[in-house]
């Protein structure tokens, strides 16, 4: 027998019992019709951070070691990411401890913060990593790390990943090795300062301000920008990794960029100096190693008020937006 539906409320009440919904009443909730991220602009002080870190190094031991990471939380969603679908944490390793060699779906990269032995190995080349220096961990490659400091000092690094994103699209997929590691023994004889070609996966700090420099010297501030060293695949133009971008800015001193918007999430990183970050007209006084997220659409600008230069490292899914056709960006925004 067929019901009547004389109203409708009754009508939506029908399509609720069967798990479907009438779109013309939650269009306008669930559409919105300009971008609309729920991430808020947050700062994170590396100062307030790294003590929290040094007492979790002396509190979180064994198995739960692999994971003594402090996240970024942003206050705007519930779930576990610094901004949009971009994860970021800090994860100390004391001397003497290493991570069982895995590899996962998501795409990482590390942003070195301090200590003076901390490695990191992909597909069997292990890199020694320096302050301010950058290492990607590909998408489905064996990797892991370590640390071999020379001074008993804990290696304190960033990770940046599309973790969240990957969850989201329910692709998320994590495995361990067999072996407590998949190094040769002749690979950990390798000098901890040099990068030859078998470490195409590292990005050397001193080789970004050496580019820095020569952009400096050779070319005007990007009036949105100043002067920006994007990191490419190696040998490539391309995007560092086909999902995550990376770059590191010059501010020099005196500078101020005009605003601009994209529809990209980032992370920024404080790597030298002093700078002042204009979100959304909302100024974030960003110092060596503070953390910044940056949604999506929101309107940036950056203002060095100093006598010294500054720098900034950022990680942010522009290739994704771009891979998926939504990738949009607006130079001298305003809002």
């Amino acid at each position: 027998m067929t019901t009547t539906i004389s109203t409708e409320a009754m009508l939506h009440e029908k399509a609720a019992a069967i798990s479907a919904i009438g779109r013309w009443s939650a269009a306008n909730e669930n559409l919105p019709w300009a971008p609309a991220p729920d991430s808020h602009a947050v700062h994170w002080s590396y100062a307030e951070l790294r003590p929290l870190a040094i007492a979790a190094a002396d509190m979180v031991k064994g198995d739960r070691a692999a994971l003594r990471v402090l996240t970024l939380a942003n206050p705007g969603h519930a779930r576990e990411a610094a901004v949009g679908y971009l994860y970021s944490g800090l994860q100390i390793i004391n001397r003497g401890e290493g991570m069982t060699p895995h590899r996962h779906a998501p795409t990482a990269l590390r942003y070195m913060h301090e200590g003076d032995g901390a490695w990191t190995a992909v597909g069997g080349t292990k890199m020694y990593l320096e302050p301010r220096d950058v290492v990607i961990t590909p998408a489905g490659e064996w990797h892991e790390h370590g640390n071999d400091s020379p001074t008993d000092s804990p290696a304190i690094w960033q990770d940046c990943t599309n973790d969240p994103l990957v969850a989201a699209l329910a692709a998320t997929q994590f495995e361990l090795h067999t072996d407590n590691t998949h190094l040769e023994p002749h690979i950990f004889a390798q000098d901890r300062h040099h990068r030859n070609l078998s470490e195409p996966l590292l990005y050397k700090w001193d080789n970004v301000l050496r580019a820095l420099g020569e952009q400096q010297r050779t070319h005007e501030a990007d009036p949105h920008h100043a002067y920006r060293h994007t990191l490419h695949a190696e040998g490539t133009h391309d995007p560092v990794t086909p999902v995550i971008d990376a770059a590191f800015t010059l501010l020099p001193a005196g500078i101020q960029t005009q605003p601009m918007r994209r529809t990209a999430s980032a992370v920024l990183i404080g790597a030298q100096g002093l700078s002042t970050i204009h979100v959304d007209g909302k100024p974030f006084r960003c110092s060596e190693g503070d953390s910044l997220a940056v949604p999506s659409w929101s309107t940036v600008s950056y203002v060095n008020d100093t006598d010294i230069p500054a720098v900034l490292f950022e990680f942010n899914d522009a290739p994704a937006m771009t891979a998926l056709g939504l990738y949009r960006e607006e130079k001298d925004a305003q809002r």
